[in-house]
């Protein structure tokens, strides 16, 4: 399976402290109640703030645009993202202060229920060939450049700004993209 998710596809929501809005790229909702799964979304962060409780889920934050974003998760450490395609991950349940340095930022944001699910993050910076196995959910995004993407039947571009879904092997070529791959934690192997 493969699909295309343009971005007028996408759908804005009001953070969970009200201090702003995301953009849901894709989310898996529980059937059994009103929390998701797993979520992908992008969000700008304009001012230094306590970032929202996601108590039970993982996070993997990446910075999308902007120049510098420090973490201050208090007793669990400080992660600071320097660069585009800085790549964070922490605990939802984490205290989490961002503090902005150098202006506003746009993150590209990763949570998943960690008892049901793991997710991993990879980013390419540089022109990149890369083939995936499609053993996991795989979704690809690239903020500024389309990726050229190969299934075993069709070939297809990827625009900036859209995302991809698969679930099968792919064969992807392009750079300054990023890689999801969630699994669910029992198909997960150690």
């Amino acid at each position: 399976m493969f699909t295309i998710i343009s971005s007028e596809q996408f759908k804005q929501v009001p953070w969970k402290n009200g201090k702003g809005i995301t953009t849901e790229l894709v989310v898996k909702q529980n059937e059994s109640s009103s929390e998701f799964l797993w979520r992908i979304s992008i969000a700008p962060m304009n001012t230094s703030g306590t970032f929202s409780d996601f108590s039970g889920y993982m996070r993997h934050l990446v910075l999308l645009k902007g120049n510098h974003l420090e973490l201050n998760h208090h007793e669990n450490g400080v992660q600071k993202l320097t660069s585009p395609l800085s790549v964070a991950s922490f605990d939802g349940a984490n205290t989490t202060f961002g503090l902005l340095n150098f202006g506003s930022v746009q993150n590209f944001n990763v949570m998943v229920r960690k008892e049901n699910y793991k997710a991993h993050v990879h980013t390419y910076h540089s022109e990149t060939s890369l083939k995936l196995k499609g053993t996991a959910d795989t979704f690809l995004f690239s903020p500024t450049h389309p990726l050229q993407i190969t299934t075993s039947d069709r070939s297809y571009q990827l625009n900036e700004g859209n995302l991809a879904h698969a679930s099968e092997a792919l064969h992807v070529v392009g750079k300054h993209f990023i890689v999801v791959e969630i699994s669910h934690q029992n198909s997960i192997k150690s």
